[in-house]
């Protein structure tokens, strides 16, 4: 996509060097202005003639957005832009390749991007350490940890062994995506023996323990982490974190969202356990929670996350620690499956807003399949095919490795179960992937998300179905919270809260496990359909 640019972006491009033009949209970002950052690089990198500030706008497009045809643009923009001649620039060049390489994984050109690194092999042995380090992060990223794993080995396996900590932390996550989290543990080790406190390295070693179900060993790494917050300036970011060493009695707490909501819906059990030592809690949340935790946890302070971000001095001295909610379970001491608080639901909708679901269910039941009141069917069962959008470039790779389709979903699973088309299928997507359903012509799904403002009114709909079948996102958990009947379809490169195997979760009680073992949901989407033509099958009333 060319963007013309306009006369202030000319002159900026003019003016500014390629640090502190860095630096300027890093501060934005960290203020929750990324929108304006992007922007800016849009429009620099299309202005400049300058090669580092082509590049710095290119390396933020990357980090930022996953606008990788553009960012593949401004780099052969650079290229073109750098004479041949002396050795230095013949190196700079192939450097910018590499990055080309990157950019062109990421939009699935993989046999170009392969080419590229071949290339940069043969012609500058030099850069092979810096080309390996790219081509397994790139593999990785773009869904082939299998085929990082084999470069990777090959690289370790050879006379002339090259060693750094990206190529270990590499190892370590193409192991831990093969869900083989036991075997990845030693190259994240020996990546923190080059680099201590490498925060990537650290994280990915933490998420590795605990995918490897080392749960003590790797909570505490866990809570090392930045916290990812839409806005790196809260001031509550300045308070002391909070740690398992407090005596909480008498100490005002702000816990806070960080991650996605699902972390929060996983994570919010904990509370009863502080509010038990004597903690005073203030809960920050985005608007989708809030009032499904304020009703479930009355005995908190449950406010929106940007009306805690616009308090006074005064009402910011109030609190003596601050946590994000996910650090709880490090914070309350959990050190095996044993310490995990199993009872569900530990999240209800109103009274109120069951009922009022209840019926706009019926109703919209009548009116989509003709159903009676008389004329029960076989099951309810609600749909989620995709994760909410994202625009960072690794999140956007992360949900696209667990995000599916509709006429994917509900093609795989009516072809394999016949007696679907004696149930009533509900839609519970959310967002832009909702607009799937107008390109839907199968089986009649109810969609009533027109009456959803938050997370208390899907609940509610939960609540009157039999089955949730979804992919890995908040609606999973908000199910397992519910303790509903949920079948979650995971991606290969199973999160860290599934574990390496198994069709059972620790945190869910209720939930069961597919496992997807390759990049196409539709195999595992297709075990889903015969198991759920046996449960129906078998019974008047399915059980789940």
């Amino acid at each position: 996509m060319a963007l013309e640019p306009n006369a202030e972006a000319k002159q900026q491009a003019v003016k500014i060097t390629a640090v502190e033009f860095t630096i300027a949209c890093e501060h934005l970002f960290a203020a929750g202005e990324g929108h304006k950052a992007i922007q800016m690089a849009l429009q620099v990198g299309q202005a400049s003639q300058e090669v580092p500030l082509i590049l710095s706008a290119s390396g933020l497009l990357a980090k930022y957005t996953n606008r990788h045809d553009i960012v593949a643009t401004l780099i052969k923009k650079a290229i073109h832009l750098t004479p041949d001649g002396t050795a230095e620039l013949a190196r700079s060049k192939s450097e910018m390749h590499i990055f080309l390489a990157d950019a062109l994984m990421a939009m699935g050109r993989k046999k170009e991007a392969m080419d590229i690194f071949q290339a940069i092999f043969k012609e500058c042995p030099a850069l092979r350490v810096t080309a390996l380090e790219h081509i397994s992060m790139a593999l990785l990223e773009a869904g082939y940890p299998k085929e990082a794993f084999t470069v990777l080995d090959a690289c370790f396996s050879s006379s002339d062994a090259l060693v750094s900590v990206p190529l270990y932390n590499n190892m370590g996550c193409a192991l831990e995506r093969m869900n083989r989290s036991e075997e990845a543990l030693p190259y994240y080790e020996k990546a923190l023996e080059l680099d201590p406190t490498n925060p990537v390295v650290s994280f990915g070693h933490s998420v590795s323990l605990l995918k490897a179900g080392r749960l003590e060993e790797g909570f505490k790494k866990y809570v090392r982490r930045a916290p990812l917050v839409n806005d790196r300036n809260f001031w509550f970011l300045e308070l002391p974190r909070l740690s398992d060493q407090v005596d909480l009695e008498g100490k005002h707490i702000l816990l806070y969202q960080e991650q996605g909501l699902g972390d929060t819906i996983q994570f919010i059990r904990f509370v009863p356990w502080l509010l038990s030592k004597g903690a005073k809690l203030t809960i920050a949340l985005p608007i989708q929670l809030l009032d499904l935790i304020a009703l479930n946890y009355q005995q908190t302070d449950c406010m929106l996350i940007s009306d805690v971000a616009s308090m006074s001095s005064a009402q910011r001295s109030e609190f003596d620690f601050s946590c994000p909610i996910p650090d709880l379970p490090f914070v309350c001491g959990v050190k095996s499956e044993k310490n995990i608080p199993h009872s569900t639901p530990y999240l209800l909708p109103s009274g109120v807003e069951g009922n009022r679901f209840s019926q706009i269910m019926r109703e919209e039941a009548k009116d989509i399949c003709g159903s009676s009141d008389s004329a029960s069917p076989l099951a309810r069962i609600g749909i989620v095919w995709a994760g909410d959008k994202r625009t960072k470039a690794a999140d956007v790779a992360a949900d696209q490795r667990r995000s599916t389709t509709l006429l994917d979903m509900m093609g795989a699973v009516s072809a394999h179960c016949p007696d679907l088309r004696k149930c009533e299928i509900y839609n519970l997507q959310f967002g832009r992937r909702r607009s799937e359903l107008k390109e839907w012509h199968g089986l009649p799904i109810i969609d009533i998300m027109n009456e959803v403002e938050n997370m208390e009114d899907t609940a509610a709909i939960m609540l009157n179905l039999d089955l949730i079948i979804s992919v890995d996102t908040s609606t999973a958990h908000l199910a397992g919270a519910l303790g509903r009947p949920i079948w979650m379809v995971s991606r290969w490169d199973a999160c860290w809260r599934w574990g390496d195997k198994g069709d059972r979760s620790v945190w869910y009680p209720t939930m069961r496990v597919f496992r997807a073992q390759e990049n196409s949901f539709l195999p595992v989407l297709a075990e889903v359909g015969k198991a759920l033509q046996v449960a129906l099958q078998n019974s008047e009333h399915p059980v789940f």
